[in-house]
């Protein structure tokens, strides 16, 4: 499948939609890190596509269903700012998690982001490299948003 393209077709505009990615080694993965990602290379590929101006991203929760690595490699979610949804403390690929987690209001974009213009959001691995039980990987990722978001808050304009 690939990165997920956001808004989808025909979604209303000011409505709040929740839509599903998943990315990881697994070959199930919609969005497979590659042996080279997992590797000491790392590098970024593409998790969300936000294919027009003025969509909101509200939220983006993260589920581990089967760990990303044992002990090393690390994983941000983000924009331009690498890890301004997710940083490397906060995605715990060492564990399962049993229930989806909202990221934190810590981080750079913890109460969501603007894109007045298309972007991509992508999962970014950095650091050593992942262990061999991450060709199983796998990491379920919700995106919560809204189309058609002015970046005015002057009703006159």
């Amino acid at each position: 499948m690939g990165a997920l393209n956001i808004p989808g077709v025909a979604e209303k505009l000011g409505v709040e939609y929740i839509r599903a990615v998943t990315f990881g080694g697994s070959s199930n993965a919609d969005v497979h890190l590659s042996s080279t990602v997992l590797g000491t290379a790392g590098g970024a590929v593409a998790l969300i596509n936000i294919n027009e101006p003025n969509v909101f991203v509200k939220n983006i929760q993260l589920q581990v269903a089967a760990k990303l690595t044992t002990s090393t490699g690390t994983f941000t979610i983000g924009d331009t700012d690498v890890d301004g949804y997710w940083t490397d403390t906060l995605i715990v690929g060492t564990s399962t998690a049993a229930n989806f987690n909202d990221m934190s209001t810590t981080v750079a974009y913890g109460m969501g982001k603007l894109y007045t213009s298309s972007d991509v959001i992508n999962v970014t691995k950095a650091g050593a490299a992942a262990s061999a039980i991450s060709a199983n990987s796998l990491v379920k990722a919700r995106v919560i948003y809204v189309r058609g978001v002015e970046d005015s808050l002057n009703a006159n304009t």
